[in-house]
């Protein structure tokens, strides 16, 4: 088992392809420049970068934060002390 301050192989493994997975779509949304957004009741849209800035730079901050972020600092944290 893993020391009291560090997470299992298994559940680092699942943050770091948490966070690549997060990367590999910051990057396709930069680099077409359109993204996608779930809006319910509505369905799926593709979102431009020109036509819904907000909307387009609010879901890649939230990807960000969700896929990138929160991973590398839970790493960082380590796991919680009971």
């Amino acid at each position: 088992m893993a020391d009291s301050n560090q997470y299992s192989p298994i559940i680092k493994g699942i943050f770091i392809a948490e966070m690549l997975i997060g990367v590999v779509t910051v990057i396709a949304f930069l680099w077409t420049g359109k993204g996608i957004a779930l809006i319910h009741g509505r369905g799926v849209f593709i979102v431009d970068r020109a036509d819904a800035p907000y909307l387009y730079w609010g879901g890649l901050i939230v990807i960000m934060g969700a896929f990138v972020a929160l991973p590398l600092w839970y790493l960082h944290k380590g796991p919680p002390k009971r």
